[in-house]
């Protein structure tokens, strides 16, 4: 390096140790630990691309070259009053650096601002650039070669060299970033799965005293599964004038999304995203964990559809009222008003059509304790249950249903009983169907029964539906919550009432009234 003229003999009163990074060929790479130079350091926050956001941009292109900038940190010098600060100690004495380091904070920062400032003009149009990284795209060989010409000339001017070993022109695929890209889509880099396609059959168990046995169908089911954990959906581009939806779903313990576009008639996944829960947000009804997950899934693919109509997928039937709230408090109108400035319409897809944002919101579960039926006193009364059924003419309709389509899964009988079938998982499997006229007495033990504790409207209603179901029960629940007496006796109102809207009179004279707006405070 010193006849290289990237170093230089050093009097520094700084000294940082040095550090040898083994490189992927074999070779090592020299570098030097800053990491106590870097906690004094005024940080230079200049971003670098984002990910997504580097491969939204290459879009349409079919045709890819990539360039790598020989030894990119050291084709910027450093200035000669903080040449002293990089001085590093060997048994040959003490060096300063004359070129910009591997190890110091603002080095990545510095060299995305100088590549910034070359590519400025053609930068996500022609090309992208991630550090010392430089791709061209482009839909056609002929396009492909004006930009690549531009591309050269630009770093040819500012006299900085390539790596021919890794320069690579006209691909038809791109390795970027952990991804492959090509014209179909992004898929995920063969190199990330290996450890998955590798994985060794399993050759015994974690617990002790247990005999092991491995069958064909063992087998057969161990390399399906590494076949759907290593074959991922391909990830299409975003294209603005295809019509956008985001698919949104929400379980006891996790939210998740799906960006998709109608592409060529068929929908096309862009995006994935899911998240926990965090404590206090476990604790919101049913409702609210789905408006939540709408509110965060538009958050975050924000970018996608900001300024664009576009249109929420939701398995939850209450959430279609979202946009348009009457008299709207509380939470529910923070979000409702979040929403104003979106161009979205809520449309409601039944759960058993709606597994890829639900399988991203379900997480195994831990045993939730929960009353049976046989802690309701009311329902221990009923000796028959079946012929208080048969006295509904609802059920009667339903039986008539299951008969004339018997591919029906969402009712079901078990001893003459009928049921029907739960989509949550934190609820039974199967929810008892409760005639018309017992529905009375399910509030009432539910609701104000002793142990019932006049719970509101949410929690109550969660109470029912994880066992009981009948046709309209969100909006019988409202309805006798929000007539109890009781309640509204003991419970008062958690803000007090607004007051009567006053005219303001005009003044009799200028400036007897002034308004005045506070604005700060400000600091000097």
């Amino acid at each position: 390096m010193l006849k290289l003229d990237i170093i230089e003999h050093s009097e520094s009163p700084w000294s940082s140790p040095v550090v040898l990074v083994k490189k992927k060929n074999g070779t090592w790479r020299f570098c030097v630990d800053y990491r106590r130079l870097n906690k004094i350091t005024k940080k230079d926050v200049y971003p670098l691309p984002r990910i997504d956001d580097a491969l939204d941009s290459l879009s349409g292109a079919s045709l890819y070259s990539t360039m790598d900038l020989k030894s990119g940190y050291w084709q910027i010098e450093v200035d000669e009053r903080d040449r002293e600060k990089t001085a590093f100690i060997t048994p040959d004495g003490l060096f300063q650096f004359k070129v910009m380091p591997f190890g110091l904070c603002n080095a990545p920062a510095t060299f995305e601002r100088m590549m910034d400032s070359l590519l400025k003009r053609m930068k996500w149009k022609h090309c992208l650039c991630y550090l010392d990284d430089v791709i061209v795209y482009a839909a056609t060989f002929e396009e492909h070669l004006r930009r690549l010409r531009m591309v050269l000339q630009c770093i040819r001017s500012a006299g900085l060299t390539l790596n021919h070993n890794k320069c690579f022109f006209g691909q038809s695929r791109l390795k970027i970033l952990g991804h492959l890209v090509d014209k179909d889509g992004i898929h995920p880099d063969p190199g990330k799965v290996e450890a998955i396609q590798e994985f060794p059959t399993p050759k015994s168990i974690s617990q002790q005293d247990v005999k092991f046995e491995w069958k064909d169908d063992h087998q057969l089911a161990f390399a399906r599964l590494k076949s759907l954990l290593t074959k991922d959906p391909v990830l299409g581009f975003f294209i603005p004038g295809d019509k956008t939806l985001i698919h949104t779903d929400a379980s006891g313990y996790g939210v998740g999304a799906v960006l998709v576009q109608i592409q060529c008639g068929l929908e096309k996944p862009i995006a994935y995203a899911s998240r926990s829960l965090t404590p206090s947000e476990k604790n919101y009804s049913p409702t609210e964990k789905e408006c939540l997950v709408v509110i965060w899934a538009i958050n975050k693919f924000r970018p996608y559809v900001f300024g664009r109509p576009f249109t929420v997928i939701t398995d939850h039937h209450s959430l279609c009222w979202l946009t348009n709230l009457k008299d709207p408090s509380g939470r529910l109108a923070r979000w409702a008003l979040r929403l104003q400035q979106y161009d979205v319409d809520v449309v409601f897809k039944s759960g058993r059509r709606h597994q890829d944002a639900d399988s991203l919101s379900r997480n195994p579960l831990p045993k939730i304790e929960e009353e049976t039926s046989e802690d309701i006193p009311f329902l221990n009364t009923i000796t028959n249950f079946k012929e208080e059924q048969s006295k509904d003419s609802k059920v009667a309709d339903i039986r008539e249903e299951m008969v004339r389509r018997r591919d029906s899964t969402k009712f079901k009988e078990f001893n003459g009983i009928l049921y029907r079938k739960n989509y949550d998982p934190l609820g039974k499997q199967w929810l008892l169907f409760i005639p018309k006229h017992l529905r009375e007495g399910i509030l009432k033990s539910l609701h104000d029964s002793p142990t019932a504790g006049h719970l509101g409207f949410a929690k109550t209603y969660d109470r029912i539906r994880r066992k009981f179901f009948w046709p309209g029960l969100y909006r019988s629940v409202r309805c006798y919550v929000s007539h109890c007496r009781e309640c509204q006796r003991r419970k008062s109102p958690p803000q007090r009432p607004p007051g009567l809207l006053r005219p303001i009179l005009p003044a009799e004279i200028p400036f007897a009234k002034i308004g005045i707006d506070l604005l700060g405070r400000f600091v000097a």
